[in-house]
């Protein structure tokens, strides 16, 4: 956990996990895919140990007026239009409900090799629930996603939680699925090319620029305001 002075006497709270543990089993000891390959085994203990590290982080912070801004860092990204992997229904079932009770605002993750953003509206959440992930990837492309080079988007703080997908820095990219978003999810944007995220914070607005990998062209800022 670290906490940043920002300004006004505010503070932006940051909470890193260890996503290589929490996408491997849900609460009901489903195992994913994603963690077949990984060199150590999963122990539950130590997903549960972490889980109630999160509750903790969480809950204490919610009680503090100063903290403006929660945001939580893990590698894998719950919600994804990338070909890969797609959604990780492991931190949906398990995370998810986390986040939203705890009124987070952001999560950075990365893992596909795409820029996505991903938005979920907490009061269609609360009404409808979350949603499985069909597996169609017959529609899939390299080109952008509502990506156009500069364009300003805002959003006012507590309508949505924002997860930022900044995994385009390195190695190939991947194709972008139309056909993988669900009800739960907007995209703001999805990008398959080089580049790199920003985040600039301040008590009033947290702001999420997205470079193209010159940092010449801002292809998509987006804007949360307090």
């Amino acid at each position: 956990t670290q906490t940043f002075s920002i300004d006004n006497e505010k503070k932006a709270l940051f909470l890193f996990l260890d996503g290589c543990l929490l996408i491997c089993k849900d609460s009901d000891h489903n195992e994913s895919d994603e963690c077949k390959d990984f060199s150590f085994s999963v122990d539950k203990d130590a997903i549960d140990a972490q889980y109630s590290w999160i509750s903790k982080q969480l809950s204490q912070s919610a009680d503090d007026d100063s903290i403006a801004w929660r945001t939580v860092v893990v590698h894998w990204p719950l919600f994804s239009i990338g070909h890969d992997h797609g959604d990780s229904e492991a931190l949906k079932t398990d995370l998810l409900p986390l986040l939203v009770q705890y009124n987070v605002d952001i999560v950075l993750s990365g893992h596909d090799h795409i820029a996505q953003y991903i938005t979920m509206d907490l009061a269609e959440y609360e009404k409808e629930g979350r949603q499985d992930q069909d597996n169609d990837t017959e529609h899939c492309h390299n080109y952008s996603i509502n990506g156009i080079s500069g364009t300003s988007i805002s959003f006012k703080k507590g309508e949505a939680l924002h997860q930022v997908g900044a995994g385009n820095g390195g190695y190939d990219t991947i194709k972008m699925c139309n056909s993988l978003i669900t009800n739960n999810e907007n995209v703001v944007y999805g990008i398959s090319q080089y580049g790199f995220t920003e985040v600039e914070i301040t008590s009033q607005a947290y702001v999420i620029k997205t470079w193209d990998i010159d940092h010449t062209s801002n292809v998509t800022e987006v804007t949360i305001k307090a």
